[in-house]
């Protein structure tokens, strides 16, 4: 075993093994064995730019699998896990925004409607920076850690909100099936910000049943050279937040990008296609 919590893009729960030991194809679904003749991990995996094994695999470990097999025998399918929370990685340029000396933690994008996380008072723009004791660096730190907590029990979680650390105690819910996200565009009055470099429009409302955001916002119609585009804020981008600011629509929109302060960066949150996230946008001078 070279590394443990090694992540190889294949879900939210990436959590795997790397081993040295050769794994040939036709070997997914075999054990990793330890020199006591302990099961391990469970073969699953091989880097291979050619096809053929260079030595380096990955394995669920066992510990997962025993719960696996547990879920499996006593319900006929694998209960996870939820916290009811969508989260992204906290860049040097959001830590300056939110106030944070150094980038780490969990950053909740979106708390969802009815979940644990909203039962436990959890907002957007709160930083998650330790789960049950276990610390967060990055945000793919956080999804293992609840996954592998049974439903009903309670977790205890430390954040970061405006600046200052808090305890929540959330109580873990079962992982609910996943629904496909759509987000639908239309143009309708719209606004120039010359200073941030977008146009944008009033939500109109089939955006609204879609994104789930029920009141507010602007939508983006377009993006030219400066600092939206230096955020990464795209055409089709609804824009919830400003500055910790809930727009409430055009007019308002054009107040807040007034107020800004010059120089200094700011977080947005933002929906998309892919789903709700924040942006760190530098205020030009």
């Amino acid at each position: 075993v070279s590394a443990k919590g090694r992540g190889i893009g294949a879900g939210l729960y990436d959590d795997f093994l790397q081993i040295d030991a050769p794994i040939n194809r036709g070997s997914s679904g075999g054990p990793s064995f330890n020199l006591r003749g302990e099961v391990v991990g469970v073969n699953t995996a091989i880097f291979s730019p050619s096809g053929g094994n260079v030595g380096i695999g990955f394995a669920v470990p066992a510990s997962m699998a025993e719960g696996v097999v547990a879920d499996l025998k006593a319900h006929g399918s694998v209960a996870r896990g939820w916290l009811g929370v969508l989260i992204q990685d906290v860049t040097r340029e959001l830590a300056e925004s939110f106030g944070m000396k150094t980038p780490h933690g969990a950053l909740v994008a979106e708390v969802m409607d009815g979940s644990p996380a909203a039962n436990a008072g959890l907002k957007e723009g709160d930083i998650i920076t330790s789960f049950n004791g276990s610390k967060i660096t990055y945000s793919s730190d956080l999804p293992p850690l609840v996954g592998r907590v049974r439903a009903g029990s309670v977790a205890t979680l430390q954040l970061m909100r405006d600046g200052k650390s808090r305890v929540a105690k959330v109580t873990i819910g079962e992982l609910p099936k996943e629904e496909e996200f759509q987000q639908a565009t239309a143009k309708e009055k719209k606004s120039k910000s010359n200073m941030l470099g977008m146009s944008v429009l009033a939500v109109p409302d089939e955006v609204r049943e879609l994104s789930g955001v029920e009141e507010g916002g602007v939508a983006v119609e377009g993006v030219e050279p400066g600092a939206a585009a230096d955020a990464g804020i795209r055409s089709g981008d609804v824009i919830v937040k400003l500055n910790g600011i809930k727009l409430k629509g055009v007019e308002h929109f054009r107040q807040v990008v007034n107020a800004l302060p010059r120089g200094k960066s700011v977080p947005v949150l933002i929906r998309r296609r892919s789903g709700p996230m924040f942006l760190a946008l530098r205020v030009p001078e």
